[in-house]
């Protein structure tokens, strides 16, 4: 007799509880324009650590080498991003029943 196995339930909804605890202790912001310039500041550290974070690796190295190897970083990301999407796609599937 063949078993049929039960749908994993995803993790967020497994701890929903901790997570509506989490979003109600965020503060989100008021206007589009804070929202618009947190983003901005958060966008503009995040490149400045990942760009000290290469240059520690390329001591010695010119900055267009520097940012170069940033840029490559950021794509080897993307691709990872994408290849997450995509399993996800087929997560997303088995769990709700949508394409």
């Amino acid at each position: 007799m063949r078993r049929t196995r039960a749908p994993r339930i995803p993790i967020w909804l497994r701890r929903f509880e901790l997570v509506r605890a989490e979003l109600r202790t965020t503060r989100f912001p008021r206007s589009a324009d804070e929202g618009f310039r947190i983003a901005d500041t958060l966008a503009a550290d995040g490149w400045r650590m990942l760009r000290e974070q290469v240059a520690s690796g390329m001591r010695g190295a010119r900055p267009e080498a520097i940012d170069r190897a940033t840029h490559l970083v950021l794509a080897q990301m993307k691709q990872v991003r994408a290849d997450w999407a995509m399993r996800w796609r087929g997560e997303r599937a088995r769990y709700f029943g949508r394409r």
